[in-house]
């Protein structure tokens, strides 16, 4: 960040324990210890509410944590907690540190810092895997996923043909056709992931006897359940590598893609392969054991441009653009995956690469390879009305 340097602690229920005397984060308050180092010349002010929009405020902090029984009197443990809060103003040549406030993340806990000077921000994104549960790419060894001889560093070119010559959709097991894969990420995890939290895509919990518990109880009380195992799809002869969702009203309504590490690189980045939809309700199903199975919406493509208008939202991406798929399937002649539900599609494939530098939207990079029909026939009326008023004024 240039002449300022952020430090940033999540602290642990053991570690605020030793700090606060107070296992705080089993009580309902997360401390973030932050320093904030300013060697330049033009003061800045922090931004909490980037950083969790519902933090705690010191008072309420001591309040949340502290139990009526315990030993220490509340006005100590307000005083504590009032003087260890971090300034939200930093001078020139100053270091401020000391403590946000924050609600318990379960997984992974995003952070944004915005530091705000005349004329001038400053922002910075941190992930911070925390207890409450395992994370379905917790155990997953990307950097031994391949042999360095396997690893292709792709030009522009090069990576437009690959991405066209990958397969069209995910598989089961079996090898059978499932959802298309219509989303291809470029980047590492800790370019891409905090923007996707930051818009509120949780990660999902991996598959065991508890998450399992969960989801059937949330199934059966028509409950939400943020962080839902999402079963397995099938790209390059695995399961997902990585899942997220973005979790609605209840666990039959959510959007949730999924995403495979290839071999591929661009730009040095790695290069995500992904498939993104939207689930709409439950079905009868003799396919499944529990005779139930959760219904995508047909028109797959109406999440990828959901995810589209989220992501680009976020300035995290510097390039963006299309690439050929499949053919397209009409909702006369739809395609059908493994669950024979019919799926719909243009045929196209959404692809971010993403940047950890603030890009607006007006600055965006394109690939000039695909356009969704829509689009492409909106600009094709553009320029031939530019083309027209120019042949006017001649």
């Amino acid at each position: 960040m240039g002449d300022i340097t952020v430090t940033v602690a999540v602290l642990s229920d053991q570690e605020s324990e030793i700090v606060f005397e107070i296992p705080a984060v089993s009580r309902g308050v997360e401390p973030v210890w932050m320093k904030i180092e300013n060697k330049g010349t033009i003061p800045y002010m922090l931004f909490p509410i980037t950083i969790d929009e519902n933090y705690y405020s010191p008072h309420e902090a001591a309040r949340q944590v502290r139990y009526p029984l315990d030993d220490t009197s509340h006005s100590e443990v307000m005083e504590y907690f009032e003087r260890n809060e971090i300034k939200h103003f930093t001078n020139p040549g100053e270091t401020t540190s000391g403590f946000i406030y924050t609600i318990p993340d379960k997984g992974i806990k995003e952070l944004a810092i915005y530091l705000i000077g005349p004329n001038t921000v400053k922002r910075s994104y941190f992930v911070f895997p925390v207890p409450g549960i395992k994370v379905d790419f917790e155990d997953v060894d990307f950097e031994g996923m391949y042999h360095a001889n396997e690893i292709m560093e792709l030009d522009e070119t090069s990576l437009h043909k690959a991405l066209e010559d990958l397969q069209c959709c995910t598989t089961n097991e079996a090898g059978a056709d499932g959802d298309p894969l219509n989303l291809v990420v470029i980047g590492e995890i800790d370019e891409f992931l905090p923007y996707f939290l930051k818009q509120g895509w949780e990660v999902t919990e991996d598959i065991y006897v508890s998450s399992l518990f969960k989801e059937v109880k949330a199934f059966f009380l028509g409950s939400s359940y943020k962080y839902a195992p999402v079963s397995s799809l099938y790209v390059f002869n695995r399961g997902q590598d990585m899942a997220l969702q973005k979790p609605r009203e209840n666990i039959f309504r959510r959007n949730h893609l999924r995403l495979w590490f290839s071999n591929m690189k661009y730009e040095g980045k790695p290069v995500w392969v992904g498939q993104v939809s939207r689930d709409i309700g439950v079905s009868f199903s003799t396919k499944n054991w529990w005779l139930s199975n959760h219904e995508i919406d047909p028109d797959i493509d109406e999440a990828r441009n959901f995810l589209t208008q989220d992501i680009l939202l976020t300035h995290g991406v510097k390039k963006f653009g299309y690439v050929r798929a499949m053919e397209l399937a009409s909702e006369e002649e739809p395609m059908r995956n493994f669950m024979d539900q019919p799926i719909y599609t243009d045929g196209l494939r959404a692809i971010f690469v993403f940047t950890d530098r603030h890009i607006d939207i007006v600055d965006l990079e394109l690939f000039h390879w695909e356009w969704p029909f829509h689009y492409g026939e909106l600009h094709k009326a553009f320029k031939e009305e530019n083309i027209h008023k120019t042949q006017k004024k001649e």
